[in-house]
């Protein structure tokens, strides 16, 4: 069961990962000035600034004043899975450390 636990943590990571470059290919290919704005995030090279005003862009659905379904998609989708990947991974973690998968 902790095979499980573990494999679902990297899943859900992948997830994650792969609609935080979908929102942010879409702003540095299509909002330049925007994607400048909130510091140039990368995959690699993010600093702590740089992705608090990713997160703030998001939450503050700032996103939503954009006129492309596409940023307003993934960044939906992006807050949702926050909100569950936030709620799943203490659930998760105290599965993992308690021994209660067994």
């Amino acid at each position: 069961m902790a095979e499980t636990i573990v494999l679902i943590f990297f899943a859900m990571l992948f997830v994650g990962i792969y609609f935080q470059l979908r929102v942010v290919g879409v702003l540095k290919n299509e909002y330049l000035e925007i994607w400048e704005s909130i510091g140039r995030p990368n995959f690699i090279n993010n600093s702590i600034s740089t992705s608090y005003k990713l997160h703030k862009f998001i939450w503050k659905k700032r996103y939503s004043k954009l006129d492309h379904p596409k940023i307003i998609k993934y960044c939906n989708i992006l807050r949702y899975y926050q909100i569950f990947y936030l709620v799943l991974l203490p659930f998760l973690f105290c599965l993992f450390v308690f021994g209660l998968t067994k």
